[in-house]
């Protein structure tokens, strides 16, 4: 299956009007770091499946710190998106609940990239979190 992308163009428009309904606008401080997220979420060989991809973005554009404000909210929207654009809209809304704090923790630098996929892997297809996970997410965030 090959997978759907965005333009950077079309993702700064859904972050514009993400921060206008909380009344602050797009303010870009770090344009050199806007274009690799969106070129290298393409390269299947390093992010091969759909929560690799959607880890990618959640984490390049929660820590790059491109926008003045919305960072971790632009995170969680382009991700959502991603899913969406790619066929995984019946799991959108029960995504965005469930992942939102964890924008938070990886913005504090507790849960990197590859536990973020991990968590975002089994969001897509699990019901609940394993026991095992849970056990890892509370270690993480409280020590």
């Amino acid at each position: 299956m090959g997978f759907r992308y965005f333009t950077k163009e079309y993702a700064l428009g859904l972050i514009e009007k993400m921060l206008e309904q909380t009344g602050n606008s797009l303010v870009i401080i770090k344009p050199e770091n806007l274009d690799g997220p969106f070129e290298f979420v393409k390269n299947d060989l390093y992010y091969p499946t759909i929560e690799d991809k959607v880890a990618y973005l959640m984490y390049s554009f929660n820590t790059n710190h491109c926008f003045i404000d919305g960072n971790k909210r632009a995170s969680v929207v382009l991700a959502c998106f991603f899913l969406e654009l790619n066929g995984y809209d019946f799991i959108v809304d029960s995504f965005l609940r469930r992942i939102e704090n964890f924008a938070i923790y990886v913005a504090d630098g507790k849960v990197d990239k590859e536990f973020l996929t991990e968590i975002i892997r089994s969001l897509i297809y699990e019901d609940d979190f394993s026991e095992e996970l849970k056990i890892e997410i509370v270690n993480t965030i409280f020590n």
